[in-house]
Order: structure tokens, then sequence, then C-alpha cells
């Protein structure tokens, strides 16, 4: 789904070049998800989880505590996030 429905990071520079924008800086940043990340997933708070069906989250959940039960308890959880910066082009005097 987030393949699908996200856009790429040529995608959103191409989007913001459009608009008139120049890239200034893009790197990849890790960020800490939640602490709990397994209790907060089961509120379906995120707009994906929340389109899965009961099923899908419940076989899902299963998945993500097993894995917890058997991984460190201080591992933090971490997403991997595109982080630009843009700046508007200088217009011609």
């Amino acid at each position: 789904m987030l393949d699908a429905d996200l856009p790429s990071a040529d995608e959103i520079k191409g989007h913001f070049a459009a608009a008139g924008t120049m890239l200034m800086h893009h790197e990849i940043i890790r960020e800490v998800v939640a602490p709990d990340f397994v209790r907060k997933s089961t509120l379906r708070a995120d707009s994906f989880l929340a389109r899965l069906s009961d099923t899908e989250i419940d076989r899902g959940m299963a998945a993500l505590r097993a894995y917890r039960a058997n991984s460190d308890p201080d591992e933090v959880v971490t997403e991997e996030i595109d982080w630009f910066v843009f700046t508007r082009r200088a217009q011609p005097p």
C-alpha cells in the first residue's frame, strides 16, 4: 500500500520543481515510531492501518507480537523518512 499510494522521491522533487521551487537538500532520516509500537498499531490510527480488514490486522498484530516477544525489549522501532528542503527559485528582476 505504501509504495502504491505514496509518491516516490523523484515524484516529490518533480512536483516541487513544477511549482517553482529548487531542491536544496534531501536526506533519509530515521525517526523513532513509538516506544510501544505494537499497542499503538492496534489503535489503527495510521491511515494505512485503518484500511486493513479486521482479519489482516489480527494476522499482522499476531506476527508483530511474536516478533517483539523474541526481540530485545529495549529495541527501538524506527522508520526511514525522506526529508526534503526546497527553496523558491529567485525571480528575475
